[in-house]
C-alpha cells in the first residue's frame, strides 16, 4: 500500500466529563498518570512497524488534548516526525476545549507544526452549556478564539450541537449566527446523541429534561444548511461545513475508508485490509506499554463485502458521494452489479441522485442518512 496515511493520537483526559459523553475519556487530574500515559504513547509510536507510507495528517483527539502541557504534546508530535515520513504540508490538528488553552501552549504547538485547531464550543448560550456539563462560558469561547488568532492560527474549526435539552430553533439560530460572526474556516454541526450510560440518558429517563423532537431537530439542521451556504461555507460532509480549501483532510481519510494508524488507549487503526483496536482502559494501556507488551486488544480482517459496504456508507457521507469509476477501480466490480437494486430504490424514494457520474445524497437523503446507509448492508 503506497497511499498516504493519517495518524490519530488519543488523549483521554478531561477536566470534567460532559453529561452526553460516551467517549473513552476520563476525569484525571493526576500529573503522574498523565506523565505515564504520555510516555506510553511515545513508546507506542516508536515501536517498529512496517509503515513506509507518507503521513498526510496527524490528529490529536480526545478527551481534551489541551489538558496536557504544550511540551508534552510537542514531544509526541516530534516522535511522529522522527519515526514517520510526515509530509511538509501535512495537516496537523488538535482538539481543544475553550478555557484549556493559553498563549504559551498555543505558541509551542504552532512552532511544533500544529496548523489546525478544533474548538469544542457546542453552543453560544451559557445556560445550555451548563445543562450539558461544559466547563466553559461564551466569554471564554470568545477569549480562546481571539487568542488562537493572535498566536497565528489560520485554520480553526468550531464544533456545534443541536437538539440540546430545552433548545428551540431560535436558540440554535443564535448559536450559528454567533459562530459565523467569528469567521472560522470550518464548522462541524452535530445532532445530540443520547447514549446509554450517560447522565443525560438517565435524566431523560427520569423526565428531568426535555429534548427537541425529531421534526424540530430536522428544522434546525435544514436551517443551518441554508444559512451556512449563503454565508460562504461548503457543505462537504453530512455534519461538516468549510470555507473553500479548508475541508478537513484527516476526516476525509475516514470518509474515503482509507488507511490510518491510531496510538493511545482505545485507538483504532486500519491498514492493508485489517482493522485493530488498542485496549481502552487507561491503566491497562499504560501497563502494556510499561511491560513492553502489545496494547492491541483485537484484530479484525475486513473482507471485500464489508469493505464495499463501509466504502459506500462512508463515501455517501460526503456531499459529492461516490463515482462508478472509483468503485470499479477499487473493487474491480461494477457498482450496479453489487448495489443496482438498492441504488434504484433510493433514487425512486428521492434519497439518492446521480449527477455528472457521481452518486450522492439529496437534501432529504442527508436528513435520513441512517435509513440510506442501512440499505447498503450486505
Amino acid at each position: 500500500m503506497n497511499e498516504s496515511l493519517g495518524i490519530y493520537i488519543h488523549i483521554p483526559f478531561c477536566v470534567r466529563k460532559c453529561a452526553y459523553c460516551a467517549f473513552n475519556s476520563y476525569e484525571v487530574q493526576s500529573k503522574e498518570i498523565k506523565k505515564r500515559y504520555v510516555s506510553a504513547v511515545k513508546q507506542e509510536i516508536e515501536k517498529p512497524g512496517d509503515f513506509s507510507n507518507d503521513i498526510a495528517t496527524i490528529f490529536l483527539g480526545g478527551g481534551t488534548p489541551t489538558c496536557l502541557s504544550g511540551e508534552s504534546l510537542k514531544g509526541m508530535l516530534q516522535i511522529c516526525h522522527t519515526n514517520f515520513n510526515v509530509l511538509d504540508q501535512a495537516e496537523i490538528t488538535i482538539e481543544c476545549n475553550p478555557g484549556t488553552v493559553d498563549r504559551h501552549n498555543l505558541g509551542i504547538l504552532r512552532e511544533t507544526g500544529v496548523n489546525r485547531l478544533s474548538f469544542g464550543v457546542q453552543d453560544f448560550h451559557d445556560s445550555f452549556l451548563k445543562k450539558i456539563g461544559r466547563i466553559h462560558t461564551v466569554k471564554i469561547v470568545q477569549e480562546s478564539y481571539k487568542m488562537a488568532r493572535e498566536v497565528g492560527y489560520q485554520n480553526v474549526n468550531l464544533d456545534l450541537m443541536f437538539g440540546l435539552p430545552e433548545q428551540n430553533i431560535h436558540h440554535f439560530q443564535e448559536t450559528i449566527k454567533q459562530a459565523v460572526s467569528l469567521e472560522p474556516e470550518h464548522l462541524s454541526v452535530y445532532g445530540l446523541k443520547v447514549e446509554p450510560g450517560t447522565p443525560l440518558h438517565q435524566w431523560r429517563e427520569q423526565g428531568k429534561i426535555t429534548l427537541p423532537c425529531d421534526d424540530e431537530q430536522a428544522e434546525m439542521f435544514e436551517w443551518a444548511m441554508d444559512y451556512l451556504k449563503v454565508s460562504g461555507y461548503n457543505h462537504y460532509e453530512i455534519s461538516n461545513f468549510a470555507k473553500p480549501g479548508y475541508e478537513c483532510v484527516h476526516n476525509q481519510i475516514y470518509w474515503r475508508n482509507e488507511g490510518y494508524i491510531g496510538f493511545g488507549a482505545g485507538a483504532w487503526s486500519f491498514l492493508g485490509g485489517t482493522r485493530w483496536e488498542n485496549k481502552e482502559g487507561l491503566e491497562d494501556y499504560i501497563k502494556c506499554m510499561e511491560n513492553e507488551q502489545s496494547p492491541v486488544e483485537k484484530h479484525e480482517h475486513i473482507d471485500i463485502n464489508t469493505e464495499m459496504t463501509e466504502t459506500m456508507i462512508m463515501h455517501l457521507r460526503m456531499r459529492h458521494g461516490i463515482s462508478r469509476e472509483y468503485f470499479y477501480n477499487r473493487f474491480a466490480l461494477n457498482i450496479e452489479r453489487v448495489y443496482g437494486d438498492v441504488i434504484n430504490d433510493l433514487k425512486t424514494w428521492g434519497l439518492l441522485v446521480e449527477e455528472e457520474g457521481l452518486l450522492h445524497l439529496t437534501s432529504r437523503g442527508v436528513l435520513l442518512g441512517n435509513c440510506v446507509f442501512e440499505k447498503f448492508l450486505l
